[in-house]
């Protein structure tokens, strides 16, 4: 967590784009992946949708302080 550098994002859908510098990025259709891991708290298996997870760039002790709230769902 603390060794990542982030990485350039652009990020582009229906009437959406977004460029951000993330530290992770993922992609999912239900709220959890590896582990229990809240990834996409709102995602909705059924919904016919796929949830982008971005986790920005933060000072590494604010990733420190953040990365179990991000686990929990919350953010």
């Amino acid at each position: 967590m603390f060794r990542f550098d982030a990485f350039p994002v652009r990020l582009q859908g229906e009437g959406v784009s977004e460029e951000l510098r993330c530290l992770s990025l993922g992609v999912a259709n239900g709220k959890y992946c590896g582990g229990g891991f809240m990834l996409a708290p709102r995602a909705v298996v059924d919904d016919g949708l796929i949830d982008v997870a971005a986790i920005g760039d933060f000072p590494k002790v604010e990733r420190l302080l953040r990365l179990p709230r991000r686990a929990l769902g919350s953010t």
